[in-house]
């Protein structure tokens, strides 16, 4: 346990601008997901892969930055009854399966191009599918529909995929579980972050775990940089209320954001 610890803090470095980097893609993420619930790993990962980490290394870093993130953040919002536990535990039971299946997936894969292509298309696909969706109902104003909120056995399902593909691609999870207590629950805005936070932090802290024991790819090194960020980010967005409305229209931004940054690199 204590060479897996020591082992990357010695083995990874950094110049004078990637630190700056670091600890701002750190704030950057550190504020979004416990304003929103969503951020912390599609603001990561960049970063990571900017200061020319591997794609494994950058995914699994990325995740324990945000378990941390998520659980500090799901505290505050549990003590202010933020947080639906029923919902949560029914999401978490299947995630906490597809992290697992995730991260021997990501030790199957050897090459470390096809991880970087698989993440980036990954991105691409997910971000426009909820980009979509999240205009519609910002733009348009449509009101939320009420759909029975799905049994155990399909909470289990949802979580599951979600899991296994927010290990994958090296991020939280909060892009579709926020959408997911937002308009399959019909959970409200608040209450859809917090109960995000706390399934996106059970199942990032096992995922980490298991990637700290099975892939040896968490570089400790980069997430004390990026915690030290992220740690402050969350300190300031306990401080800001934003309504229901505020809360899609900035969830949209981010998205959209996200979403034209890798179209870019992808052409450029």
């Amino acid at each position: 346990m204590i060479y897996l610890i020591f082992y990357q803090l010695s083995y990874q470095r950094c110049n004078g601008l990637e630190y700056i980097i670091l600890f701002a893609g750190g704030l950057a993420a550190g504020f979004s997901s416990s304003l929103l619930g969503i951020g912390g790993g599609f603001i990561l990962v960049p970063v990571f892969f900017l200061i020319g980490a591997h794609p494994a290394i950058a995914g699994a870093s990325s995740i324990a930055v945000i378990a941390t993130v998520a659980t500090l953040s799901s505290i505050h919002y549990h003590k202010n009854g933020k947080v639906n536990i029923k919902s949560a535990s029914q999401v978490i039971a299947g995630t906490v399966v597809g992290s697992l299946l995730g991260v021997i997936t990501v030790h199957l894969i050897k090459d470390p191009k096809l991880l970087e292509i698989i993440m980036e298309a990954g991105f691409l696909v997910l971000v426009f599918i909820m980009l979509i969706k999240m205009i519609i109902d910002v733009g348009f104003k449509t009101k939320q529909k009420k759909f029975p909120a799905p049994t155990a056995t399909k909470g289990i399902l949802i979580g599951l995929i979600v899991g296994f593909v927010s290990v994958v691609l090296g991020v939280g999870g909060g892009f579709a579980y926020v959408p997911i207590f937002l308009y399959l629950y019909g959970l409200p805005a608040q209450v859809a972050v917090g109960t995000s936070l706390s399934v996106i932090a059970v199942a990032n802290g096992l995922a980490t775990l298991e990637n700290l024991f099975i892939n040896h790819t968490v570089s400790l090194f980069y997430y004390l940089l990026a915690l030290s960020g992220a740690v402050i980010g969350i300190r300031v967005s306990t401080h800001i209320e934003l309504s229901a409305h505020l809360r899609k229209v900035l969830f949209v931004a981010i998205l959209l954001s996200i979403f034209v940054e890798n179209i870019l690199k992808l052409i450029f």
